[in-house]
């Protein structure tokens, strides 16, 4: 499909006399020919889009004259450099922001590092120096050295939606793995949406755990978060809307040791390098009365309380849109080397153990008892100790 649209780009551009260099770049870099009216932006007008960020007006979706005149408005996001939670404070306390922050819009999002990247033809409208900021979820990542791959990928596929992901849909019903066949000599033929009206107590769980997994379309939002959380990639971009989460995220950095296992290591004063991001997503708009989550419907047998205590939500960005938050941000706070860490998060509250996330004791217990399904090996284990 871009190829088709890329060539549509590369012949008008090619009509105007524009230097074959030039759009050669434009092309290598992701850039390719739409028109405004397939986003209802009144009269139809040719727009230069730009895949890394979707179809915002200026960044993403240019019109062609003012972006081979180089008169797009250039895009200013109020930064700052924060010492300690309470410089957080002061500056979430200005109009510009407070706003959003009691209207439930504003959210957050904490790195130990902030990132960026260059492309042949950086975007005119965000680019700073010939890089542009990078704020892409956990799946597109692996695409750095070469974007343009990205196109031919297959967006991941949930594993609670495949036979593994099953283990932990029925975690805790003896033998579920037999309960079918034993239903039908029981009860004869008989569809799934009839076990809650059979009488044994296994059967109607099953049944239940099946409808909320397999059919309610609650489904679809939960199970990629609670991907996320647990350590497999996915479309999702991980935010929160406590700032303190956010910050404890940009003073910890993620570490893996030699037997596997993941923990947090605290930045040492005088290293910091950690950024925090604030967000009002626009369009689609993310708000916390709507997003934020408070439980998971899909595994309310094994309640899993991380996502809980992040106070997350996962808005969703796939290969033509995939740095689209960069266009939602309200402000950038980097970290003074000294960040003071008084009154900071503690690993335990934001990471609950096994006794105190049912869902992360279940998957535990499901990588030692399969130790080769490679699923369940990408879930990570944390130990603090």
């Amino acid at each position: 499909m871009i190829e088709k649209l890329q060539l549509e780009l590369t012949r008008e551009l090619s009509d105007r006399g524009v230097p074959s260099q030039k759009i050669d770049s434009l092309v290598a870099s992701g850039y390719y020919l739409l028109s405004s009216s397939l986003y209802g932006m009144g009269e139809p007008e040719l727009c230069v889009a730009d895949s890394f960020y979707g179809s915002k007006w200026w960044m993403g979706l240019t019109p062609l004259d003012t972006f081979l005149a180089d008169k797009a408005p250039r895009a200013k996001v109020p930064t700052y450099t924060v010492a300690s939670i309470s410089d957080i404070e002061r500056i979430l306390a200005l109009e510009r922001h407070r706003k959003y922050l009691n209207h439930g819009r504003l959210c957050f999002r904490g790195q130990s590092q902030e990132y960026s990247t260059y492309r042949p033809y950086p975007n005119p409208v965000l680019a700073e120096n010939g890089r542009e900021r990078l704020i892409i979820p956990s799946f597109w990542r692996r695409f750095r050295d070469n974007w343009s791959t990205r196109f031919d990928a297959v967006p991941p596929h949930s594993i609670f939606q495949s036979m593994y992901g099953d283990h932990l849909t029925y975690y805790g019903i003896p033998d579920w793995q037999t309960l079918p066949v034993r239903n039908l000599e029981r009860y004869g033929p008989h569809t799934m949406s009839e076990l809650e009206d059979f009488p044994d107590p296994e059967s109607q769980e099953y049944g239940r755990r099946w409808r909320r997994s397999k059919v309610e379309g609650t489904a679809n939002r939960d199970l990629p978060l609670v991907e996320q959380h647990y350590g497999i990639d996915t479309c999702g971009l991980d935010v929160t809307f406590d700032f303190r989460v956010a910050t404890f995220f940009a003073t910890n950095k993620f570490r893996y040791r030699d037997d596997g296992t993941a923990f947090y290591e605290h930045v040492d004063g005088g290293l910091h390098t950690g950024v925090v991001y604030g967000f009002v997503f626009r369009d689609p708009p993310l708000k916390k009365t709507a997003e934020l989550v408070t439980e998971v419907a899909s595994f309310n047998h094994i309640p899993p309380t991380r996502p809980v205590k992040q106070q997350c939500a996962l808005p969703f960005f796939h290969s033509y849109n995939m740095n689209e938050a960069v266009c939602d941000l309200d402000f950038v706070m980097y970290l003074d080397p000294n960040f003071d860490r008084t009154a900071m998060l503690d690993v335990e509250s934001l990471f609950p153990s096994r006794d105190d996330d049912p869902f992360y004791g279940a998957v535990l217990d499901l990588k030692s008892r399969y130790p080769s399904l490679e699923p369940f090996s990408r879930l990570v284990e944390y130990r603090w100790v």
